[in-house]
């Protein structure tokens, strides 16, 4: 049997590493919670890590500033808040795309 098989037919299991985690978790939460936070609707950027245990919210948030940094988010109210980067839509589906795969 496949070393990936997890149950379900089609989906393998994706090792990420603890920031590529934190990436997908901000990138999905941003894009696929309603309303969705692409350009002009945005979110406080401590709202990026919800659903995570406390000892991981300050991670995330590096992450996120990060992901500000690279251009994946752009900041609003002085950086206190953050939507998604239209412009770089196609890379943002390509990630998520490639850890559901």
């Amino acid at each position: 049997m496949d070393d990936n098989y997890n149950g379900h037919k089609g989906l393998g299991v994706v090792v990420l590493s603890e920031r590529d985690r934190y990436k997908f978790k901000i990138l999905w939460n941003l894009m696929h919670n309603r309303p969705r936070r692409w350009g002009s609707s945005y979110t406080q950027i401590e709202n990026v890590a919800s659903g995570l245990p406390r000892d991981e919210m300050g991670a995330c948030l590096d992450v996120a500033n990060q992901l500000v940094k690279e251009g994946f988010l752009i900041p609003h109210k002085k950086g206190k808040c953050v939507s998604l980067n239209i412009r770089r839509i196609k890379e943002i589906n390509e990630f998520l795309d490639s850890v559901v795969e």
